[in-house]
């Protein structure tokens, strides 16, 4: 805000007065309260998209960024049994400069809903495939010579299964590619039920680098 903001300790207390006396607590005690509130949910919402994804936090840097990221850090990696803690320079404008750095991408997708042998084989998915392509690159409305860099992948689960994991499709065989599904099943769910396999949806997402007009001084603030 260029520094067009002051922070007014008064009205912080204030604005909890009445919520403390419903609590019989006083200010600070409620404070402490709803800080270790938000800390608890940072923590649980990291826990579903890596402990429920198969993923150790243990093994990850928290990385802290935001406007109070850094504020909440230590006591979310704490939580989590996180030894490492990464904050970025500017933390509050991190998002802002990842926007500007970050490729642009968009997906298209299909369903398909067959057994995965015969996905492989299946004119029918080569042909969505190249829709799905038109798609996206007509999405990203960018004219050549700018590279587009295209990914293929494929929902895969087993027959009679309501989810599905997403495993990148490549030029394999049936064996090769149930394999892989089997593994990623194993790693996130921790078992290999050897059961036929069916692919329900396919997708391509495709991407185009940043730009390189970023002004340097941009550069710079962000790292």
């Amino acid at each position: 805000l260029g520094n067009g903001l002051s922070l007014d300790i008064d009205a912080a207390r204030g604005s909890l007065d009445s919520l403390s006396q419903r609590f019989e607590t006083d200010v600070v005690g409620l404070a402490s309260g709803i800080f270790a509130v938000a800390n608890a949910n940072m923590a649980q919402a990291i826990r579903r998209i890596t402990v429920e994804q198969g993923i150790d936090p243990r093994d990850a840097v928290l990385i802290a960024y935001g406007g109070g990221g850094p504020q909440h850090a230590a006591y979310v990696a704490a939580e989590l049994g996180i030894g490492t803690i990464a904050i970025p320079a500017h933390a509050g404008a991190f998002s802002a400069f990842g926007l500007l750095l970050a490729e642009m991408e968009t997906t298209a997708q299909a369903s398909i809903v067959m057994p995965l042998a015969e996905a492989i084989v299946s004119s029918r998915v080569e042909d969505l495939f190249a829709v799905l392509v038109c798609d996206a690159h007509e999405r990203l409305n960018v004219e050549a010579p700018i590279v587009i860099v295209d990914k293929y992948y494929v929902g895969l689960r087993y027959e009679g299964q309501s989810h599905e994991v997403q495993i990148e499709w490549l030029a394999d065989s049936l064996e090769m590619m149930v394999n892989r599904f089997e593994g990623e099943h194993f790693r996130l769910f921790g078992t290999r039920l050897g059961r036929p396999v069916e692919a329900v949806d396919i997708w391509v997402t495709s991407s185009v680098p940043a730009s390189s007009e970023i002004p340097r001084s941009c550069l710079d603030a962000a790292y």
